[in-house]
């Protein structure tokens, strides 16, 4: 079991009445072999839990644009990122930079490099 900085237990340091460390567990063991895939789990087991019309991400830009992306949508953009690394050759492991500023494709980039 984790210790975090008081010495007292993750599994100890719940915060809602009903929360459990083993659900929240199960939930992620979308992952293979014992690993885990940050950016499906950000991402796609929302949308298997029926979840994918939910807002996971609004942006405002600097002249009060406002865009949604929900995790549908941005399940998919990371899912096109991750495919077109992988047609580049690139492979788990590999160091990949993404320079952009903080607008929309930047998130959904992080997610498919994590993917």
């Amino acid at each position: 079991m984790a210790l975090v900085k008081s010495g007292v237990s993750c599994a100890e340091n719940t915060v809602e009445p009903g929360f459990s460390w083993d659900e929240s567990l199960a939930e992620l063991s979308c992952a293979t072999a014992g690993s885990l895939n940050i950016g499906g789990a950000c991402t796609d087991r929302h949308v298997a839990a029926g979840r994918g019309g939910n807002v996971a991400l609004r942006w405002l830009g600097r002249h009060q644009d406002r865009r949604d992306f929900t995790y549908k949508d941005l399940s998919d953009i990371s899912g096109r990122v991750a495919a077109a690394l992988l047609d580049l050759g690139l492979q788990p492991g590999d160091t990949v930079a993404v320079l952009l500023d903080r607008v929309p494709d930047l998130y959904a980039s992080a997610l498919g490099v994590l993917k």
